[in-house]
């Protein structure tokens, strides 16, 4: 691979662990959490349908997915979650909470109370290690801080 921008060591796959990746240093933050409609409240122990995007595993619920308290289902468009939660189709809806806010406004919620990952996207390739390390210096610096700050963005 050439280069790999939004990527995380946390999400090596079987596929990758053979492979020699090396990351950046965090670039910027992002939150995956379940998102209730707005003027819903609920608590984990109620929580038992959730919606998702194909390919973007609720991993931090997996073990109750697991259990078959919280039955969870995939679905094809990123727009799908946010609409299906708003038509009540299921309780909670998890997904990136600023894709989520952007395409849905102020009709969805981040639910803090439910378990949620807070971390940082980074630069990965196989080939250019090198680069990686150049480009570490610039993710650091004031002026990518700047940037970060004026777009209300953050590191975790």
């Amino acid at each position: 691979m050439g280069f790999k921008f939004q990527d995380n060591q946390d999400w090596v796959g079987t596929k990758r662990q053979s492979v020699s990746i090396e990351y950046s240093v965090p670039v910027v933050g992002y939150i995956d959490s379940v998102l209730i409609n707005a003027g819903d409240e609920i608590e984990l122990d109620a929580f038992t349908k959730i919606g998702f995007v194909r390919g973007f595993e609720p991993w931090i619920l997996k073990p109750r997915i697991d259990a078959g308290v919280l039955k969870a289902t995939e679905l094809n468009s990123l727009k799908s979650p946010p609409k299906l939660l708003q038509r009540n189709r299921f309780q909670g809806a998890y997904f990136n909470v600023a894709v989520a806010q952007h395409l849905s406004a102020d009709d969805v919620k981040f639910a803090d109370n439910l378990p949620h990952e807070r971390t940082n996207y980074r630069l990965s390739t196989t080939k250019h290690s090198e680069v990686v390390q150049a480009l570490d210096a610039f993710f650091v610096s004031a002026e990518v801080d700047q940037i970060r700050k004026h777009n209300g963005l953050e590191l975790h």
